[in-house]
């Protein structure tokens, strides 16, 4: 070995020498140009081998120069540790729950990196993590994955590759397969994503033990469900599973799963959802669970009532550990309602409910699936038990105000509640929503409604009255537009006595007449409103300046903040913090991609 490097160093000493004499005769024949010698004495001071010499030097000075030039760039100068972290994010970027790699039409792996720069490649090459990432879109790169990665955990993709004119089936290989399964003790992520139906074969193979796997996803493995049970995998040992999707299956004997922080189920045929008392022992196995999405894959009320289960008494699942619970494409409101009615949350859940709209699911009728909706007892759900503000939008008001703009090709109805906000954005054309919803909830700790919805009927006086009876804590009244019947009912002595801001759309010239007599009588009762807003609306006359100068001048005498006719208004104070939730625009680019 001694010997060994030894020569190395004699030669590496004679190469630096070779090119040192090199240069130098190059600079002789430079100042030879520059002071246009005689032939005669050019002859005298160089050969033809030594010009043969400076020309292959020549020829491999640019690859040097940038060999050179690569290394004093700055992000060369960084430990090559922190240079393998920033390939890996580039390689695995974060991704949210649920995810899909379906739309990713090209995989990313260390070759895209290793192949920039001599430097960049034997850092690549020295980190076996930058190819632990195995994707069967490239099934000819599968073996030299597996062998650069060198006992690195791994994390798989099964699925078809797509291209811009095809589909290409590339999991007919059952020697690719083969070689994956064989590594089932290394595989610390598994998606099973195929645009094409191989059957269930395709993840029976997995039969060994995978001791370190901590995702696991399974999505459209025989393409139009006909069988919903999932085989057994990884011989039952899955003992550090984290996070689950799956598609389709709706009953998995001998797989185990336990100890979830993640679950998404989606996409069950409705002959094949399961029974309450199913899924909530599932449920209770995950006490850990953190996110939660059910993707058309609610309960069969059928099932529950043909098998004389529906009035039977089951113990919630409890999940204190919940931070988002999604539940979209509903079979409908009854299920949604059954499943909430049997769950125990934390006041940090939020919730988001969507449908299609043209569906109907939260009743457009006479409100009464949307109080089908909401369980009737909701001590239970911390996010409704807490809730302090109300705010129903209609979809043009949501886009406008809120900053809710149409996600997809469908307009959804939507129900999200976060951080003690309810927002309920649809279409309605009933006047009696806002009470019924009002009646599921605690009424008396609402400080906050907003009632934004432009078609259909106006809440009548007497509505609102039973409204405001109950919500008598309300600080903040917003209703945009149609607020005839709130001024209406805000006459009245005693009604909101805590009523500090209000906010309304000028329409008529009633409206004017309304909000002076609400704003003078609280201000002769010595509980004169903070701020009043009146936004800019469409008359249905032409309107007269003076008789606005006038009110304008009243309704300061009245309360200590005006902004009268204000043209703008602040899409933040009404935009939902939870909407669109992670698992909806998966639902818009995974599903739809099938």
């Amino acid at each position: 070995m001694a010997a060994s490097g030894m020569t190395n160093d004699v030669a590496a000493d004679s190469k630096r020498l070779c090119y040192t004499n090199v240069l130098k005769l190059a600079s002789a024949i430079h100042a030879m140009s520059a002071t246009e010698c005689h032939p005669r004495d050019v002859r005298s001071q160089v050969t033809s081998a030594q010009l043969d010499e400076i020309e292959k030097a020549l020829a491999a000075m640019p690859t040097a120069l940038q060999y050179v030039r690569n290394a004093l760039s700055p992000i060369n100068a960084i430990p090559i540790e922190l240079l393998a972290n920033i390939f890996k994010m580039v390689v695995e970027p974060a991704q949210s729950f649920p995810h899909s790699y379906t739309t990713n039409p090209d995989p990313i792996d260390g070759m895209h990196v290793s192949q920039v720069c001599r430097h960049w490649r034997s850092v690549a090459f020295a980190f076996p993590d930058l190819w632990s990432t195995v994707d069967t879109a490239r099934p000819m790169s599968v073996n030299a994955m597996l062998h650069r990665a060198r006992g690195a955990p791994l994390k798989v993709i099964m699925r078809d590759r797509v291209s811009d004119d095809c589909v290409v089936p590339c999991l007919k290989d059952t020697g690719v397969l083969m070689d994956i399964v064989d590594e089932s003790h290394r595989i610390e992520e598994l998606h099973v994503e195929p645009k094409f139906a191989y059957g269930s074969l395709l993840i029976e193979r997995f039969n060994q033990p995978a001791p370190n796997l901590r995702a696991l996803t399974i999505n459209h493995v025989q393409g139009p469900i006909s069988n919903s049970f999932l085989p057994k995998l990884f011989d039952g040992c899955t003992p550090r599973l984290e996070r689950l999707t799956m598609g389709g299956f709706t009953y998995w004997r001998g797989n185990s799963f336990s100890n979830l922080t993640h679950l998404c189920l989606h996409d069950h045929a409705p002959e094949n959802r399961r029974p309450l008392s199913s899924l909530l022992q599932l449920l209770e196995s995950c006490p850990y669970l953190d996110e939660l999405a059910l993707v058309a894959a609610d309960l069969n009320l059928e099932v529950e009532r043909d098998q004389s289960l529906f009035n039977t008494v089951l113990q919630p699942a409890v999940l204190p550990c919940l931070r988002t619970l999604d539940i979209g494409h509903s079979f409908s409101p009854q299920a949604t309602a059954r499943l909430l009615s049997h769950l125990i949350l934390p006041p940090h859940t939020a919730i988001n409910i969507w449908a299609p709209a043209s569906a109907h699911f939260f009743g457009k009728i006479n409100g009464a699936r949307l109080a089908n909706l909401i369980p009737d007892d909701i001590i239970k759900l911390g996010p409704l038990r807490t809730l302090h503000a109300v705010r129903i939008l209609d979809h043009k008001h949501a886009e406008r105000l809120a900053g809710v703009k149409r996600l997809g090709d469908k307009t959804m109805d939507v129900l999200s509640v976060h951080d003690g906000v309810l927002h309920l954005i649809s279409n309605f054309w009933s006047q009696d929503v806002l009470e019924g919803l009002v009646k599921k909830l605690h009424a008396q700790d609402i400080r906050e409604i907003t009632l934004a919805v432009d078609a259909g009927e106006f809440l009548s006086s007497d509505a609102w009255m039973r409204v405001l009876k109950r919500t008598d804590g309300l600080t903040k009244l917003t209703v945009l537009p149609k607020c005839s019947g709130a001024l209406l009912a805000l006459r009245v002595p005693g009604i909101c006595p805590r009523l500090s801001e209000l906010t309304v759309q000028e329409e008529r010239h009633c409206t004017g007449i309304l909000l002076e007599s609400v704003v003078s009588q609280r201000a002769d009762e010595e509980r004169p409103l903070d701020r009043l807003r009146v936004l800019e609306g469409i008359s249905t006359s032409p309107g007269s300046p003076q008789l606005d100068d006038y009110t304008e001048r009243h309704l300061r005498e009245c309360v200590r903040k005006l902004e009268y006719k204000p043209t703008t208004f602040d899409e933040k104070e009404l935009a939902p913090t939870a909407w669109p939730s992670d698992a909806y625009r998966w639902n818009l680019t995974a599903r739809s991609g099938r």
